[in-house]
């Protein structure tokens, strides 16, 4: 008898509560955002969601969704597999904190700007980098933010969003290491792709925006990947000239997402993540004994919110029906 036979029924009944393809159509046609935000709570899944009075709001509401959704699941699993979880939903953790650097280092224009670390909230609007990296001192991420702190005012915002991507991932595979030879299997098949990816336009842009140095990028590359072994991303990292990526990557799923002159095609991160979300809408269908049933509905569950943020950015943007579905994961032209 299978371990995830509870958590698995479990994530079917909130599988079936996520948009169908056919709720789409009228979604990409709302008008306003209080449009989208009425079309979404006629859903079972969103109908007490608080979307708030804007965007912003929105969008935070919907990442909260996401962590209180999956901290639901926690309860179901034991051992590495709840260690794994635990560790995973700190995505919000991790992309709040990214959002504070970006403010402090890029646009200080907001009168105040709350942040929540450790259960403590305080306001960062009058600090500067250095006392806000002083806060996070009781933290995870406080030795990777201040290694980084004396950086280059064009060049720190990279280093600290990359090493903390790969201390999330680091601290997840952690975990994984544990898991049954079966499951491990199954990381590396869903979330392997992710890896492979991250670390595909990590590379590209610290080489190419950045102009950082081979081992450099050597560094900050995450292990755990589903195609691209070490000694392919040591090559990725050693490349003089662009063209390289779509030679070297040409034996991979993800030579697509170059175009013959080594540079990223249009949307490259909307790409990407359709691949990710293909392969996992096709998993999820075969996995109802293992673990790889959560983690192929987190990346439904994820694309399918991402997809929800872009609807409500494109009305801010006054971007039209036809040219919002390149940005979309779920939908296709």
């Amino acid at each position: 008898m299978s371990n995830f036979v509870a958590i698995n029924a479990k994530i079917d009944a909130m599988y079936s509560k996520l948009l169908s393809h056919e709720d789409f159509e009228p979604l990409i046609s709302t008008n306003s955002f209080k449009d989208t935000v009425e079309f979404l709570r006629s859903k079972e899944l969103f109908k007490d969601l608080n979307f708030g009075m804007n965007i912003n709001e929105a969008e935070s509401a919907l990442d909260t969704f996401l962590y209180k959704q999956l901290k639901r699941l926690i309860f179901y699993l034991s051992g590495p597999y709840r260690d794994f979880l635990n560790e995973y939903i700190r995505v919000k953790e991790y992309n709040d904190l990214k959002k504070a650097l970006r403010f402090l280092v890029r646009d200080k224009n907001k009168e105040t700007y709350e942040f929540s670390l450790n259960g403590k909230t305080f306001d960062i609007a009058d600090m500067d980098l250095k006392t806000f990296v002083e806060k996070c001192k009781n933290s995870i991420y406080y030795r990777t933010l201040r290694t980084y702190i004396d950086e280059p005012s064009d060049q720190i915002l990279f280093y600290m969003e990359m090493n903390l991507d790969k201390l999330y991932y680091t601290r997840i595979i952690e975990c994984v290491k544990s898991f049954s030879k079966e499951n491990k299997e199954e990381f590396t098949e869903i979330f392997g792709r992710k890896i492979d990816i991250a670390n595909i336009i990590w590379i590209y842009r610290g080489s190419v925006n950045y102009k950082l140095l081979d081992e450099e990028l050597i560094n900050f590359i995450i292990f755990g990947g589903k195609y691209l072994n070490f000694q392919t991303l040591r090559e990725l990292s050693h490349l003089d000239n662009i063209k390289g990526f779509k030679s070297i990557l040409s034996n991979t799923p993800y030579d697509f997402l170059f175009n013959e002159n080594g540079e990223t095609i249009a949307n490259v991160s909307v790409s990407a993540n359709r691949l990710c979300y293909d392969f996992a809408c096709k998993e999820f269908r075969k996995t109802h004994n293992n673990f790889g049933h959560l983690l192929s509905f987190i990346v439904v569950l994820e694309a399918q919110l991402r997809d929800i943020k872009i609807f409500m950015e494109a009305q801010r943007l006054d971007i039209g029906k036809g040219k919002v579905s390149d940005y979309l994961v779920n939908v296709r032209k």
